[in-house]
C-alpha cells in the first residue's frame, strides 16, 4: 500500500520551519532509522491507511513506535520531529492545534468526523448536551452507587448540578457520545478533590470541593488552554471573581467560589473556546483514564433533561437562585417583577450588581423601592470575595505588602470580615502597628475572636504586658483556646511558672495543639525532661514540625546524640534553628567540616547565635 500524501507534514513545516522530520514506514527497522546518538526524545504523527493521524509525544520514540505496530494493523507511516524533553507538552499541543485547524482527519477523534469537530468549535455555546445515545454499563453503574451517596448527601453538593450540567453541555466535544470513553466524572473522588471531578483522559479539568479555610464553601477549579485565554486580552483577569494560576505547559487554571460563579465564568469571554480547547486536545491523547471511577449516578443529573419548574415564577426564581441557575432565574424574576413583585425587582438589582453593572442594577431597585420593598444592596464585590483574598495572598508570597493589603482591604469591604485577620497581619509585617491593631479589632468586632488574641501577640511582642493580657482575656471570654496559650507565655516570661503552666494546660484541654510546644518547652526549663519529651511528641504527632527541632535539642541537652541526629537532620533544611543544633552536635563529634558547613547556613538564614559564631570566627 503506498503511503499517503504527507500534507500533514507541509502544515507542520509552518508551525516548524527550522525542524526537518524523519520518515519511518510501518514495516521499517526504526531503531536503525532514528538511532539513539541522535536522540529519540519528540513529537510523532501516525499516519493510517484511513487517511486519519494520531499525533503523540515519546521520551523514546523506538519503544513507543514499536508498541504502535503491534496495535494497529493498517498503521502506514510516521514522522518524527525531535524536541527537548521539557518542550514536550508545548509541542504536541501546538501540533495538534495545527492540524485540527486545517481540517485533518484524527485517529483519536472517539467517533466523530473532522467536519463535525470544526463545526461544533464555532458553534456558539448550548446549554444542552444534546440527543446522543449514551453508554451502558450496569456494572460500572452499580459499583459506583457508594460514593454518589455520600455525594449527594452532601449539602454542597446540589446547588453545583446546574452550573456543572452548563459546563459539560458548553465545553464537551458531544458529551452524550463521549462519555466514558472521552471523559468521566468521579463522584468523593480519592484524589484528594472532595466533591468531585470531571477528568478527560488522564487530566483533572474540572473539580469542586471545600475551601481550605472554610468547609462550608465550595471552591470550583477550571482547566483551560492557556493560549486561547491569552487570545481575549485579559477577559479572565477583568472578571474579578476568578483567581487563575499556571497549571502547567499550556494549562491555566481558573479558580472561583460556588456555583454562581461559576455559571457566570462560563459566560466570560473565551473561557468556553479555550475549555473546548484543552478538553477536544485532552480526548485526542487517547481514551478516559479514570473510567472506572465513573459515575453514572452523577452524570444521569449532568447529561438528562432538567426538570422544569412551575408555580410562582418568584419563589421557583430563587430556588434556580440558589441553585445557581442565573439565567434562569433572572427569567423567573423579570416575570414576577413585571407582574407587580417588589421583592423580584429587588432579585433583579442583585443579580446586576453582582455582575459589577449599577447602571442596569438601579432601575429594579428603584422598581423594588417604589413597590415598597427596601432590601440591603449586595455589594459589587460580593461574587469576587474568594478572587481578592487570593490575589492578596499571592501579593504576600511574592513580598508585595502594600498590594497585599490592599487586596485584604477589598476583602473585608466585600464581605470578608475574616480578612481583617490577613490585613492586620500584613500591617503588623509593614511596621503599621497602630493600623494592625485597628484591622485586628474590626475582625474580633466582627465575630472572629482569633482578632483578640493576635491583638494580645501585636502588644506581646512590642513589651505592652498589660494591653497584651487585656487581648488575651478578651480572646477567652469569647472562646478562643489561643488565648490561654498567650497569657500562658505572658505568665512564663513574668516568671509566674505555676500560672503559666496552668494557663497551659487548659489550653492544651481545650486542643489548642501548639501549646503542648509551649508547655513542653517550660517544663524542659523546670528540668522535667521525660514530660517535656512527652509535650514535644504530642505536638509533632498534630503537625508542628517545631517540635522535631525541639526533642532534638532535648536530647542534645541530655547528650543523647543518636536519638538527637535524626531528628535535626529531617528538619535542617528548613529550620535555622536545626542547623543551628546540629552544627553543635557535629561538634561535638569532631565532625568539624560537616558542622562548620551547617553553622554558616544558619548564620546566612538569619540564626543570630550562629552568625556571631562565625563573626567571631
Amino acid at each position: 500500500m503506498q503511503p499517503s500524501r504527507p500534507d500533514h507534514v507541509t502544515a507542520l513545516a509552518a508551525l516548524w520551519p527550522y525542524l526537518r522530520p524523519e520518515r519511518v514506514g510501518a514495516t521499517q527497522p526504526v531503531a536503525r532509522l532514528l538511532p539513539a546518538a541522535r536522540g529519540r526524545c519528540g513529537v510523532y504523527v501516525l499516519t493510517f491507511a484511513d487517511g486519519r493521524l494520531q499525533v503523540g509525544q515519546a521520551a523514546n520514540v523506538v519503544s513507543r513506535f514499536a508498541t504502535h505496530r503491534k496495535s494497529c494493523d493498517d498503521l502506514v507511516e510516521m514522522h518524527f520531529w525531535r524536541f527537548a524533553r521539557a518542550g514536550l507538552d508545548s509541542a504536541e499541543q501546538a501540533a495538534l492545534h495545527a492540524l485540527q485547524d486545517a481540517g485533518f482527519a484524527l485517529r483519536t477523534d472517539a467517533g466523530f468526523s473532522a467536519a463535525e469537530l470544526r463545526a461544533w468549535l464555532a458553534s456558539p455555546p448550548a446549554d444542552t448536551p444534546g440527543c446522543d445515545a449514551r453508554p451502558v454499563r450496569p456494572q460500572l453503574r452499580a459499583s459506583g452507587r457508594d460514593r454518589f451517596a455520600r455525594l449527594a448527601a452532601d449539602p454542597r453538593f446540589d446547588p453545583l448540578i446546574p452550573a456543572l450540567r452548563r459546563y459539560l453541555a458548553r465545553t464537551m466535544p458531544f458529551p452524550r457520545r463521549t462519555e466514558l470513553s472521552g471523559w468521566s466524572a468521579s463522584a468523593c473522588p480519592q484524589t484528594g478533590a472532595g466533591l468531585l471531578t470531571v477528568t478527560v483522559h488522564g487530566m483533572e479539568t474540572l473539580s469542586a470541593g471545600a475551601a481550605a479555610d472554610d468547609p462550608d464553601r465550595t471552591i470550583i477549579q477550571v482547566n483551560l488552554d492557556a493560549a486561547t485565554v491569552q487570545r481575549y486580552q485579559g477577559a479572565v483577569d477583568r472578571f474579578g471573581a476568578a483567581h487563575c494560576r499556571t497549571a502547567g505547559p499550556g494549562v491555566l487554571t481558573v479558580s472561583v467560589d460556588g456555583a454562581r460563579n461559576l455559571m457566570r465564568l462560563l459566560d466570560v469571554p473565551g473561557v468556553v473556546d479555550a475549555a473546548r480547547r484543552l478538553n477536544l486536545d485532552l480526548m485526542r491523547k487517547g481514551p478516559a483514564v479514570r473510567w472506572r471511577s465513573h459515575s453514572f449516578d452523577l452524570a444521569d443529573l449532568l447529561l438528562e433533561p432538567a426538570a422544569e419548574i412551575g408555580g410562582d415564577p418568584f419563589a421557583a426564581g430563587l430556588a434556580c437562585d440558589e441553585r445557581g441557575d442565573i439565567p434562569r432565574a433572572e427569567h423567573l424574576y423579570r416575570r414576577a417583577a413585571l407582574a407587580g413583585d417588589p421583592h423580584a425587582a429587588f432579585r433583579l438589582g442583585e443579580l446586576w450588581s453582582e455582575r459589577g453593572d449599577a447602571d442596569q442594577a438601579e432601575p429594579w431597585y428603584r422598581m423594588a423601592g417604589a413597590g415598597g420593598f427596601h432590601g440591603v444592596r449586595r455589594h459589587p464585590a460580593a461574587g469576587s470575595v474568594y478572587a481578592l483574598i487570593e490575589k492578596g495572598r499571592d501579593a504576600q508570597e511574592q513580598g508585595e505588602l502594600g498590594r497585599a493589603a490592599q487586596w485584604y482591604r477589598r476583602a473585608a469591604v466585600a464581605g470578608s470580615t475574616a480578612s481583617y485577620l490577613d490585613l492586620g497581619d500584613v500591617l503588623a509585617l509593614r511596621g503599621q502597628f497602630g493600623t494592625a491593631a485597628d484591622a485586628y479589632r474590626s475582625a474580633a468586632g466582627s465575630g472572629h475572636p482569633h482578632g483578640w488574641y493576635r491583638l494580645g501577640v501585636l502588644r506581646h511582642e512590642h513589651g505592652d504586658l498589660d494591653e497584651a493580657e487585656a487581648g488575651y482575656r478578651r480572646a477567652i471570654d469569647a472562646g478562643h483556646p489561643a488565648g490561654w496559650a498567650g497569657l500562658g507565655l505572658l505568665r512564663h516570661q513574668r516568671g509566674d511558672l505555676a500560672e503559666a503552666e496552668a494557663c497551659l494546660r487548659t489550653a492544651v484541654a481545650e486542643r489548642h495543639t501548639e501549646s503542648h510546644l509551649h508547655l513542653g518547652d517550660l517544663l524542659h526549663e523546670r528540668g522535667d525532661h521525660d514530660a517535656a519529651e512527652q509535650q514535644y511528641r504530642l505536638a509533632a504527632a498534630a503537625g508542628h514540625t517545631a517540635a522535631v527541632t525541639r526533642l532534638g535539642r532535648l536530647y542534645l541537652h541530655l547528650d543523647e546524640l543518636d536519638a538527637a541526629e535524626p531528628l535535626l537532620r529531617a528538619v535542617a533544611a528548613d529550620d535555622p534553628e536545626a542547623m543551628y543544633l546540629l552544627s553543635q552536635l557535629l561538634d561535638r563529634r569532631r565532625q568539624c567540616a560537616e558542622a562548620d558547613g551547617w553553622l554558616h547556613r544558619a548564620a546566612d538564614a538569619g540564626h543570630e547565635r550562629a552568625a556571631a559564631l562565625v563573626a567571631a570566627g
